[in-house]
């Protein structure tokens, strides 16, 4: 809607919190600015004014509304129908969220959605889309025409418009209590082909992150909960090329200094060899010799007095921000370890009557009650000495504070009440590029996608799912890329094989055994290469020779007749695979792997392979023994 000039900047508002009171009442829905437990809000009462400001988009950050601030609106336009559904809308959210287990950011999201649909309704006439369910249907069927028509025209992709039709259709179906809205309509699919998988990081950028927090976190907590003397040493990995692996801390606001560093803002400590400097030491360096005298005599006296105090009082701001440093150093352990998401690791919540229990081998469930109801995950057995680590770490930090949340924070000044976790990743990796400046952050998802990947190889999708708290589907679609230097690694690694499978015309293989595909180097002893398929190895069965270690092809007329006379009898048979699954686990991967040797004899004679190509699949001129299989089969009518 364009910006009408008589729209208000002064509009009154109230903030009302969800979810509302159970006898809670809404006089006046056109006040009403939602604010959802995460502390984002959402203006339904412009809603009720059929004129107003138009949605901004929400990729534009700079064009937002303020959290607490309301849109424009004509005042004229108030309409008393439009409150009254309003009215409804909002119990319906507020229900939503409290009975629904749904989480709050879910139930903002789709709150959010709903109103660009309100708007476009509005501005095409049909303004009773939220109190008329017959004319909500139409307009619902519009809108998807319209959602559509965007795509179409590249305004949007097909996956956002998809997730934009599916949340207002279900917010109007629950709105409504009726199942309806999609009778009869041709609703936008998701193209999974176009979805983005999340990458697994880097496996070595993942190893400096997490080599660096864990041996930053293994040295601040004694310093703080064993109430260890300033000036403290760090320990930090080799990679970070300190002297000696260790770097030297103070109860400063700047605690440390990267060892290259040449100038020294806190100039009265020695970070190179933590102690503070002497008198004539300071006036023995150039630009400290500069500085007046006293200056140099009262930052000596200073410094020792800081270190004295803070080596005297247990709950020290300094101490207390190294701990809080270890807290969020060891967020990022345990996300690589659980694979949560950000939201659900910052809404777990935590009680110190605890139980653990073994679960799956190598892993420990953790469960606990809060609000009358059980709650639990899991961390792998190893990971558990660090975990209990960090609950005496947070037992300091908390002071006798309670605390419903297993993550907090405590305000920059370290004295006001412990609150929820919000955004710490960012802070958390600035301090570790201080540290190590050559690190790359790796966020939440890509740490989950890391986790999963580490799940797939090691053990089953099924099993990823239940770890991860997804479903297979989500696993299989959202975090199966796998990383980039290991998918090199894996085709290096199956190329070679390749490579060494197909040998040279006149190299003869003694003692071989010749086989329908080539010649075997060592039959009754299969040896399986490094593949991901489940094509089983058996000598009696060519299939299984494509992936052993002991078959070999001749880069010859004879072998690659063999090999092009079998791909051209699977190809004509592969509809009679009994299912999907076994085509994609079985006969593509044979395919393949066939394909793969052909192109590898191609290096060695190229014109020979065209030429056997055209002669089998054009001419018929099929090996001896494929072609008595052909033979056979298309007596039995299996030939297409």
């Amino acid at each position: 809607m364009p910006i009408n000039p008589k729209m208000s900047d002064v509009r009154h508002t109230i903030i009302c919190e969800l979810p509302l009171p159970e006898d809670g009442d809404i006089p006046n829905p056109h006040y009403v600015i939602l604010k959802f437990p995460s502390g984002n809000t959402v203006d339904l009462g412009a809603l009720c004014y059929l004129d107003r400001e138009e949605t901004m988009k929400y990729s534009n950050a700079d064009k937002r509304r303020k959290r607490f601030g309301g849109r424009k609106v004509d005042l004229k336009s108030l309409n008393e129908d439009r409150k009254s559904a309003v009215r409804k809308l909002i119990k319906h959210i507020s229900d939503v969220l409290s009975y629904s287990g749904n989480r709050p950011e879910t139930v903002r999201d789709a709150t959010t959605r709903f109103i660009p649909f309100i708007d476009w309704a509005d501005q095409n006439n049909y303004r009773d889309v939220i109190s008329n369910v017959n004319k909500a249907k139409i307009a619902f069927r519009e809108y998807v025409k319209h959602l559509r028509e965007k795509v179409n025209t590249n305004a949007i992709s097909v996956n956002g418009a998809a997730r934009q039709q599916l949340t207002v259709l279900k917010l109007l179906e629950d709105l409504f209590n009726e199942d309806s809205f999609s009778h009869g309509i041709n609703l936008i699919r998701t193209n999974v082909a176009s979805r983005i998988s999340t990458s697994p990081p880097d496996e070595k950028d993942q190893s400096e992150i997490l080599c660096l927090c864990e041996s930053l976190f293994d040295s601040i907590v004694p310093l703080v909960t064993e109430f260890r003397p300033y000036p403290f040493q760090l320990n930090v990995p080799p990679f970070a090329n300190y002297p000696q692996n260790q770097l030297w801390i103070f109860p400063t606001t700047r605690w440390f200094m990267h060892h290259l560093e040449t100038k020294n803002k806190c100039f009265a400590y020695d970070f190179s060899k933590g102690r503070i400097f002497n008198f004539t030491e300071l006036m023995d360096i150039p630009e400290c010799s500069k500085k007046p005298k006293n200056r140099i005599k009262n930052a000596i006296r200073n410094s020792k007095n800081q270190l004295d105090k803070s080596n005297s009082d247990y709950h020290d701001v300094h101490r207390l921000n190294q701990g809080m440093n270890a807290l969020n150093f060891f967020v990022i352990l345990f996300l690589a370890e659980t694979g949560m998401n950000w939201a659900q690791l910052i809404n777990l919540t935590w009680s110190d009557d605890y139980t653990i229990e073994p679960s799956r081998q190598l892993f420990r469930t953790i469960k606990w009650r809060a609000n009358n109801k059980e709650v639990s995950f899991e961390l792998p057995g190893s990971f558990m000495p660090k975990f209990k680590k960090f609950l005496s770490l947070r037992k300091y930090l908390l002071q006798n504070f309670k605390c419903e949340w297993l993550f907090f924070q405590r305000g920059c000044k370290r004295t006001a009440e412990p609150t929820q976790l919000k955004s710490v990743l960012n802070y958390t990796y600035k301090t570790l590029k201080k540290i190590y400046p050559s690190i790359k952050p790796i966020h939440p998802r890509q740490w989950r996608a890391a986790k999963s990947d580490w799940l797939i190889r090691n053990t089953d999708p099924s099993t990823t799912a239940l770890i991860l708290q997804n479903t297979e589907k989500t696993v299989l679609s959202s975090y199966i890329a796998g990383s980039e230097n290991a998918q090199i690694q894996e085709v290096s690694k199956f190329l070679n094989e390749v490579s060494k499978t197909v040998i040279a015309k006149d190299i003869k293989i003694v003692g071989g055994v010749t086989q329908s595909l080539g010649t075997c180097e060592s039959y009754g002893s299969p040896s399986k290469i490094s593949s991901n398929n489940n094509v089983a190895l058996d000598c009696k069965d060519p299939g299984g020779c494509l992936f052993c270690e002991k078959f070999k092809v001749h880069a010859d007329e004879i072998d690659t007749r063999k090999l092009v006379s079998c791909r051209y009898c699977i190809q004509q048979t592969a509809y009679l695979s009994p299912t999907i699954q076994y085509y994609d686990e079985i006969i593509f991967p044979i395919v393949e792997r066939i394909n793969n040797i052909l192109d590898d004899i191609s290096k060695h004679n190229g014109e020979l392979v065209e030429r056997i190509i055209k002669e089998v699949e054009s001419l018929g001129e099929l090996d001896p023994f494929w072609a008595k299989k052909f033979e056979m089969l298309n007596d039995l009518e299996l030939i297409k």
